[in-house]
């Protein structure tokens, strides 16, 4: 991976795993081990290569010594730990990325005004950097970085994820020193490791569009803003700028809708936009394994990203769509034979003078 060299994560072929059987100690029936979050595996390895005795969770500690988990608030509730080598063997997209229960109702997408996201708008109320700036300044590239670091780890503590919250920022802090492309490159990583991060970053931009959500996703632009303007400051500068050349072009996306939501993409009229950062993937078959819904995007312009070089899930074929994507419905289809609804839609944003 391209990133890997230069940054200080450790390898995505070792990863530990915790004993999840209902008694974690019988010898009586086949043992099922389930794997840590990235982070927590993370923090496990640097703690198991630096010879500690113990790696500090959120909601454990790991004896390493012992190999075993140790519940925080019940030092009785045990589970032994295992360190394995190996390339991942589910090769599934991960559902809570690429298949997130809807958090707005009604609607997954907003009513398009502009090329541009209600969010970052705010953001650069708020921190008001440019690419230009951003790459002329390294002062304000460590503030801008800083004020990331700051703003992720209050979240973190918000949802009990501290320790998760303190890895992150210490890999981001190392680079506050790099060039605007490296410190793109980590967040890229970041973005797409399994932590709350991009979950709760998610969930705040899909409620994007709610009125009675709208206090929520307000009070995030402070926090997660300047991770999220890192993240797409560089995506408009060096990410794929999609032309007409590229329109045979073609992304899936699977989805849980309701009914409501389903005749919300029927029924749309005119340009909408996708609020929130949007991952897709390459691959059809991976994407249509989950949901009742597969969104078919044909990308005519737009700003995508390949997030493959930055994940430690290439397999995913990830391409990371930019907040504000303008679209528009083609048509939608019931597939009687998968028993799935399929939504053509067709990004057609970002191009100056739209």
């Amino acid at each position: 991976m391209s990133d890997r060299s230069s940054t200080s994560f450790p390898s995505s072929s070792i990863y530990w795993v915790w004993k999840a059987n209902s008694d974690p100690f019988t010898s009586t029936e086949p043992a099922e081990w389930r794997r840590y979050s990235d982070i927590e595996n993370a923090i496990i390895e640097e703690a198991y290569g630096a010879k500690k005795s113990h790696a500090l969770l959120d909601d454990y500690h790991i004896n390493l010594q012992q190999r075993i988990q140790i519940f925080n608030n019940d030092l009785n509730k045990q589970r032994p730990v295992k360190r394995m080598t190996g390339m991942r063997e589910d090769q599934k997209l991960r559902v809570a990325r690429f298949l997130p229960d809807p958090v707005a109702p009604k609607h997954s997408f907003s009513k398009f005004t502009k090329y541009s996201s209600v969010f970052l708008d705010l953001v650069a109320d708020t921190f008001p950097y440019s690419i230009q700036t951003l790459e002329e300044s390294s002062e304000n590239r460590q503030d801008l970085v800083q004020k990331a670091a700051q703003g992720i780890l209050e979240e973190g503590k918000k949802v009990g994820k501290q320790r998760e919250a303190e890895y992150i920022t210490q890999k981001l802090l190392e680079k506050r020193n790099a060039s605007l492309k490296e410190i793109w490159e980590c967040c890229a990583h970041l973005y797409t490791l399994e932590s709350f991060l991009y979950r709760k970053i998610n969930e705040t931009m899909r409620l994007i569009g709610s009125k009675a959500h709208e206090y929520i996703w307000r009070s995030k632009v402070a926090t997660f803003g300047p991770f999220c303007l890192l993240l797409s400051t560089i995506l408009i500068d060096s990410t794929k700028h999609i032309t007409l050349d590229d329109s045979d072009r073609i992304l899936y996306r699977g989805a849980n809708l309701s009914d409501e939501m389903i005749a919300s993409y029927s029924t749309s009229m005119g340009r909408q936009s996708f609020q929130g950062f949007t991952s897709t993937s390459r691959s059809r078959i991976r994407a249509e394994e989950f949901g009742n819904v597969l969104f078919i995007i044909k990308i005519v312009t737009g700003l995508i990203t390949d997030m493959s070089p930055y994940s430690d899930y290439p397999h995913e074929e990830e391409e990371l769509i930019r907040p504000g994507s303008g679209f528009t419905v083609e048509r939608v289809e019931f597939d009687k034979v998968k028993g799935k609804h399929l939504i053509y839609i067709k990004i057609t944003g970002f191009i100056d003078g739209s």
